[in-house]
């Protein structure tokens, strides 16, 4: 699995691509990182649930990381995005949460997985098959002691991730400034 750097980085290019507005000053910015990294990065939170229970079903990389769950995700927002946000086109928003989320599964998808079972779990619970990309784009990001966690192998990933989801994001943001301008000019 990439790291929060990757998914916080599609995160943003797809908040910015969809609410292009956002990218018109440094707050706007800021919220769409901060949302890009929040929303991109909250399938990974299945670690705090992984951590209290031995079922296979809630351990990292299983239930969090299918496409129903993205689309419970995307009703679970829908809610919050109109009553506590009250956002005058919640549907609009919720998509774009849903389409973060779901950035998530995508980038996991095109990653070296080492550890059992292989993959992610698409479909669950429709069937427990867990699917990888014969492609690998990205390393996972290996856990454990302090030397592992920030050893060479992990920086390695990290730089591959910034070097990769970066420019994109950089691209994004500049394609949305340019038809800004474009659209100033008319």
């Amino acid at each position: 699995m990439p790291s929060p750097i990757a998914h916080g980085f599609a995160g943003y290019a797809l908040m910015v691509l969809s609410e292009p507005h956002v990218a018109s000053n440094l707050r706007g910015n800021l919220i769409a990182l901060g949302a890009g990294v929040l929303v991109g990065s909250m399938a990974d939170a299945d670690f705090l649930i992984a951590h209290f229970t031995d079922n296979p079903v809630w351990q990292h990389h299983y239930f969090s990381h299918s496409i129903p769950f993205t689309l419970l995700i995307g009703l679970l927002a829908y809610p919050f995005v109109r009553w506590v946000l009250k956002l005058k086109k919640p549907f609009r928003m919720t998509s774009i949460v849903t389409a973060i989320y779901a950035s998530h599964l995508l980038l996991d998808y095109f990653t070296h997985d080492g550890s059992r079972p292989i993959g992610i779990p698409l479909l669950w619970p429709l069937t427990d098959r867990h699917f990888l990309a014969p492609v690998e784009i990205f390393m996972s990001i290996n856990r454990g002691s302090m030397s592992i966690l920030f050893g060479a192998h992990n920086i390695e990933a990290l730089i591959r991730e910034a070097l990769i989801m970066g420019p994109l994001a950089l691209a994004a943001y500049l394609y949305v400034c340019r038809q800004d301008a474009m659209n100033a000019r008319k």
